[in-house]
């Protein structure tokens, strides 16, 4: 990976970088994305349950690009991942090509 390069995290990374307090040291080493319901996830879960990581949702806001993901663009990957898996490496690319739009 290089300094600088877009990465795209999930909940479960989120969650782990701040438990492991190297969230501010992934931000200002790479261009990290996410999607809101990313941002939800981290910001749930029951704080009395041991084990329960506090993620600063406002930092991460802060300091990653989150992209909202409408009802169609959903509907769109659920009904392409139903497909047949010979179409799978379409969805992909496709899915792939989604992505990239976000960044325009």
């Amino acid at each position: 990976m290089v300094k600088g390069q877009i990465v795209l995290l999930d909940t479960n990374v989120i969650i782990e970088a701040f438990r492991t307090r190297c969230w501010r040291a992934i931000v200002n080493t790479f261009k990290i994305e996410t999607v809101e319901k990313c941002c939800e996830e981290a910001a749930t879960g029951d704080k009395r349950q041991p084990g329960y990581v506090e993620v600063d949702v406002d930092s991460l806001r802060k300091s990653v690009v989150v992209h909202a993901v409408d009802l169609r663009e959903l509907a769109e990957i659920e009904t392409r991942l139903a497909e047949p898996v010979s179409s799978v490496r379409k969805s992909k690319i496709s899915i792939g090509r989604t992505i990239a739009s976000w960044r325009r």
